[in-house]
């Protein structure tokens, strides 16, 4: 018995479908396949080429930051006595530091008890210098003197504080209680001759 398609209506039918069937299968087993990978290939390649346009830009602006860090390593001496400490040794700059904390305290009406210069430390390129700071001083004018120090040419950095606050004296404002207080302030200088 062979077989025999079927004619007219249903047979147009059933071509149809196979039809249909055969190019869905063909569209979704070779074409959508096809067409991913095509777009999965075409984002890598703009991936790349953003990456080129960026590693270009770089490339270029290479030239210069060469210059501005060989100027940033052999130091601009005007620039270098304001923001590090003079002197060629770690007592020398040890000295400067205190002067132009005693400086600070003054012009901020706080008179220091005690300052003792603590062992210069290696800090980086740079040698850190600190100085340990004892004094009795009203809140107010503590507070100034800080704020002093942070705002101050040559960078200092303030660490390791305590306060103590006595008892408030009746009627008096808060700002003008004495505290005792002791806290270390540090700067640096250059480590380019050796230390002594």
């Amino acid at each position: 018995m062979s077989f025999v398609p079927p004619t007219g209506l249903t047979g147009r039918l059933l071509a149809m479908t196979i039809t249909i069937l055969g190019a869905a299968l063909l569209w979704l087993g070779v074409i959508a396949p096809l067409r991913d990978w095509y777009d999965d290939r075409a984002d890598q390649l703009r991936q790349q080429q953003m990456m080129v346009r960026k590693m270009s830009v770089l490339v270029d602006s290479l030239p210069a930051l060469r210059q501005q860090a060989a100027a940033a390593t052999a130091g601009d001496d005007a620039g270098d006595q304001h923001v590090l400490l003079a002197g060629a040794t770690d007592s020398l700059a040890a000295a400067s530091l205190q002067q132009r904390i005693d400086d600070l305290a003054a012009a901020s009406g706080v008179r220091v008890d005690s300052e003792e210069i603590l062992t210069a430390r290696p800090a980086g390129s740079l040698r850190a210098i600190s100085v340990r700071l004892t004094m009795n001083a009203p809140f107010a004018a503590l507070v100034d003197l800080m704020t002093g120090l942070a705002k101050a040419e040559t960078p200092m950095i303030v660490d390791d504080v305590t306060i103590h606050a006595g008892f408030r004296e009746a009627g008096s404002a808060s700002g003008n209680n004495p505290v005792d207080t002791s806290f270390t302030v540090t700067a640096f200088r250059t480590a380019r001759e050796d230390a002594r």
